[in-house]
């Protein structure tokens, strides 16, 4: 939807430009071209916001080295360097292809901080999905990030 609005604006914008001045008025224009907005503002980040996080009963069954997801229990949204508390016994989280990421897992909270034991795991560039089990299910938590 965003980028339907989006696309919507720039040709409004770019039909009365054009119907309102010849094109030299508009090469010699000192205004700045349009340009599409994106989230957060600044400049396009280098590394993705986000990535799906899948939940599973238990990881035994999952493949290793899967370039696919395999069928799940459901899935969410990780955001980029946000708390996101694990109610699952395992998770699989997506790769990023082009991106090498991370996921810090604090076992013993759901607010990523306190005396939990904390694991950090690669999630390496490419294309499918990581699958770990968690203990302390409902007192686990996570941090995502790709740099």
């Amino acid at each position: 939807m965003q980028i339907l609005t989006t696309l919507t604006t720039l040709a409004a914008y770019t039909s009365t430009s054009l119907s309102n001045s010849t094109p030299t008025a508009i090469l010699n224009s000192t205004e700045p071209t349009p340009s599409p907005p994106h989230d957060g503002g600044g400049t396009s980040q280098p590394f993705p916001l986000t990535t799906t996080i899948y939940f599973y009963s238990t990881t035994s069954s999952y493949p290793t080295n899967s370039t696919t997801c395999p069928q799940n229990l459901g899935n969410s949204t990780l955001y980029a360097d946000v708390c996101t508390p694990i109610l699952w016994p395992a998770i699989a989280v997506a790769t990023v292809p082009g991106n090498e990421c991370t996921i810090t897992i604090y076992e013993g909270t759901s607010s990523c901080e306190g005396e939990a034991r904390k694991e950090v795991l690669v999630i390496p560039a490419g294309q499918g999905c990581v699958a770990m089990e968690v203990e302390g299910v409902g007192v686990a938590s996570g941090v995502w990030a790709c740099r």
